[in-house]
């Protein structure tokens, strides 16, 4: 439980900050350019997508510590994750918007939502640590050092 904690609470600070990447983002994309004004699930398609770029490496060497090197599966969850939390995002900021909340207060909320269901996912299948795989590479070590 404690070591659990401790994860959120990283997961928390690496979402917190890519939260404050993707507002600013959202925010300049839908001020300054007029496209993406009235086209604002874009912009938040394209500011979500930016932040969560360089989340999967923080949230694998530094919230989960995940013991092994890079591989495309592990990345293919990350996204599959990553992008399931994306729909969430986008109904949860369509809806609040259509209830006439403020776009961007809107926009935070909806990415809280978001990070829930992203850590629980991250954690429990993304970055889990399979301890069979765990032990045949330490077979595989041991088997290749002999």
């Amino acid at each position: 439980m404690k070591k659990t904690l401790f994860q959120l609470v990283r997961f928390s600070t690496v979402g917190s900050a890519h939260t404050a990447l993707d507002a600013a983002l959202y925010f300049s994309l839908t001020r300054g350019l007029e496209f993406f004004e009235r086209h604002f699930l874009y912009a938040a398609a394209v500011s979500f997508f930016v932040s969560a770029f360089s989340s999967f490496f923080w949230n694998k060497h530094w919230t989960f510590k995940h013991p092994f090197r890079f591989h495309h599966s592990q990345l293919i969850r990350f996204y599959t994750v990553g992008a399931i939390a994306l729909l969430l995002n986008q109904l949860v900021l369509w809806q609040l918007v259509e209830w006439q909340l403020f776009d961007i207060a809107a926009k935070v909320l909806a990415s809280m939502a978001a990070g829930l269901f992203n850590f629980a996912m991250q954690k429990f299948w993304a970055f889990a640590h399979r301890q069979h795989i765990v032990q045949r590479r330490e077979s595989e070590y041991t088997t290749v050092k002999r």
